[in-house]
């Protein structure tokens, strides 16, 4: 079964929720009368990516995940957008929420790479781990933005994920990057990427778009200019399989390298989400799945912080593990191996 998924690069509103949610209301209805099942809005895209927080931070109950879940239900079709989650106590997170087609949330991922260059870190606090969801068939993982300068996350889940989007505000700037990097982890982790950015202004940066979803090759199959507008492809994960059967390199990948037990580091999905059909595996063919893995797949219930897992590795000090990776690195310098 194949998904049409459409990218809404939106001319984003400084600190106007109103007007924004006006904007992805009317992108998204586009999208639609296009035949999409999902829609994929930028990072913030109800403030804009924004340090000022009292005008940014709002609860799961708060206008955007409202907005959101209604946009969602009223379409009946898939919606994944950014906003700032506020946290009791706590700083904010840079969020993304996906919601089915009934309204319901499927995933709440909070941003795990916080950019220390524009401050970030200092107002916002950072997320633990990715949220594999389904998406009518899809097996499917968001990012937001900074994420995307770092592939290691990226491998976490690719092993059990079709698709990945990567939701965000990239600055003119650094477009070349952009464009560069996403193409970089389509290949790599021989999936689907979808990239969706905005355009205009706000904070004192220009944003010019680059929207794009590429396949398992790196190909792209729609791409944006620098203008709003919506951009859509066909999803189809019978591609990735025969992407990976074809050319097998995932599995080459020498784990023991990276200290990884676990094929992936999957962490909770929202209530009547989809739980993850290949759960991480444990660190040795043939064992139960781990206590952690089992807790991780339990519903989770909003006002609650996201459950970590760890991957089970079979040297479980982390110093301990340096000092085995630095012994395998020396022998096999020395011919040893």
């Amino acid at each position: 079964m194949t998904l049409k998924l459409a990218l809404a690069q939106m001319d984003v509103a400084w600190h106007d929720r109103a007007a924004n949610h006006d904007t992805a209301g009317r992108l998204s209805s586009q999208a639609k009368e296009y035949g999409c099942r999902g829609v994929v809005l930028p990072e913030m895209f109800s403030t804009g990516f924004s340090m000022d927080t009292v005008v940014t931070a709002e609860p799961l109950s708060g206008p955007t995940p409202s907005f959101l879940r209604s946009l969602a239900s009223s379409l009946h079709i898939w919606i994944t957008g950014g906003f700032a989650l506020a946290r009791e106590n706590e700083p904010p997170q840079n969020a993304a929420l996906s919601v089915n087609p009934e309204g319901r949330d499927a995933a709440l991922y909070t941003k795990i790479h916080l950019i220390g260059l524009l401050d970030e870190d200092r107002h916002y606090g950072s997320g633990r781990l990715p949220v594999p969801f389904d998406m009518d068939g899809v097996r499917t993982a968001c990012f937001i933005c900074y994420d995307l300068r770092f592939p290691e996350l990226f491998r976490c889940v690719a092993q059990d994920c079709d698709l990945i989007l990567v939701i965000a505000s990239w600055p003119e700037a650094r477009q070349a990057h952009w464009a560069t990097l996403l193409q970089a982890r389509a290949v790599e982790n021989q999936c689907y990427v979808a990239g969706v950015n905005r355009v205009g202004r706000g904070g004192g940066q220009a944003f010019t778009g680059g929207s794009v979803i590429l396949d398992p090759l790196g190909a792209p199959l729609a791409q944006a200019g620098d203008e709003e507008t919506v951009v859509f492809a066909e999803i189809d994960p019978r591609i990735v399989s025969r992407v990976r059967k074809e050319f097998p390199f995932l599995r080459d990948r020498r784990r023991r390298l990276f200290g990884e037990g676990a094929s992936s580091c999957t962490s909770w999905t929202g209530p009547g989400a989809y739980s993850n059909p290949r759960p991480a595996a444990s660190a040795r063919a043939g064992e139960s799945r781990s206590t952690a893995t089992r807790n991780a797949l339990r519903p989770w219930t909003p006002g609650r912080s996201p459950r970590s897992t760890r991957s089970v590795s079979p040297v479980r000090n982390p110093s301990l593990r340096r000092k085995s990776m630095w012994r395998s690195m020396s022998r096999a310098s020395s011919g040893w191996e």
